[in-house]
């Protein structure tokens, strides 16, 4: 890939190996500055997902209820979803062309 070129299989930083709030965060900044509603309203709620399955996991360590562990992974599964219809809206956008 030469300079300035997007990786089109991933068009958003997800891949990059950050900690899991940090890239939630850089993909709502990413959204927010291409200026797609869709994307930014999936990214916002995939960070919602990250902060939700942080919370429940540190309740979960503290308190060691099993229901906070299945919140936790209920907030994980949102996440997913989230960050798996960006990429696949980001690729669907770039085949279909800008609006």
């Amino acid at each position: 890939m030469g300079a300035g070129e997007r990786n089109l299989a991933a068009p958003y930083p997800c891949h990059r190996g950050r900690p899991d709030l940090a890239n939630a965060i850089a993909l709502v900044v990413q959204a927010i500055r291409e200026r797609r509603r869709s994307a930014i309203i999936l990214a916002v709620l995939g960070l919602v997902g990250v902060v939700f399955a942080g919370f429940n996991g540190a309740s979960f360590l503290d308190f060691n209820y099993d229901f906070s562990s299945m919140l936790m992974s209920t907030g994980f599964a949102l996440t997913l979803v989230c960050d798996v219809a960006l990429v696949v809206n980001g690729l669907v956008q770039q085949a279909t062309g800008p609006a």
